[in-house]
């Protein structure tokens, strides 16, 4: 199915957001919540900041993320941990792109590790990849007090931190295959030994045309 060799032992590392279906998982999530009118007045004030913030190019992504990630500081665990997981089966799971689920099972079907990661919080990230079989399931995590979220845990789980953490899990002494739509994970594609690129603008492709690796470029609606 894939136009070429894979190493041996190669984790196959998938982004999340636009890779796996067509949305902001975290974003939504949030957007959900604040549906359900479940987070104070002034935390949806900073959230909408943000959005206008970057969307304005006056904050990068990551800043935005991080003030996103700060929305769920002082929140109770096991509550987001319960909306995550209704959350996951009312909009994710209907969601996945169809050529994703083909893919995730040829992956199984040849006892390849899969890894899902993502700059969702964790206890967003993980109900994701129970659904999907993942064998390890990879997102930004928070320091937990007395059953309270209180900040997160360096490194978020974007860019050079999304690599830091696959490092610290032991998935990259083989070089990966990885999954991804988007620019912001070229740390994770420069130590890759091949790539799957979903939906890619032209910047992607050039930067990953020039890293030399083998590559697909897919597009799935």
């Amino acid at each position: 199915m894939i136009p070429f060799a894979l190493p041996r032992n190669a984790a196959i590392v998938w982004d999340l957001d636009h890779t796996l279906l067509p949305m902001n998982v975290g974003g939504e999530f949030i957007r959900s919540l604040l549906t359900q009118k479940q987070i104070a007045i002034w935390k949806r004030y900073r959230f909408y900041v943000a959005y206008v913030l970057f969307h304005s190019y006056i904050i990068d992504a990551e800043t935005a993320l991080r003030e996103a990630l700060g929305i769920f500081e002082g929140m109770e665990l096991a509550f987001l941990e319960k909306a995550a997981r209704a959350f996951v089966q009312e909009r994710v799971k209907p969601g996945v792109f169809p050529e994703a689920l083909e893919r995730l099972q040829f992956h199984r079907s040849q006892g390849d590790t899969l890894v899902l990661i993502s700059g969702s919080p964790e206890f967003v990230v993980r109900p994701v990849g129970l659904l999907l079989c993942f064998n390890n399931a990879i997102g930004t995590r928070y320091v937990v007090r007395d059953g309270f979220v209180t900040r997160t845990k360096e490194p978020i789980c974007y860019g050079e931190g999304k690599l830091a953490l696959l490092h610290a899990e032991a998935l990259t002494v083989v070089r990966p295959h990885v999954y991804t739509d988007d620019v912001m994970d070229l740390p994770m594609l420069k130590i890759a030994g091949s790539a799957s690129l979903i939906n890619p603008n032209p910047a992607l492709i050039s930067e990953v045309e020039s890293l030399g690796i083998p590559f697909e470029v897919l597009r799935w609606v």
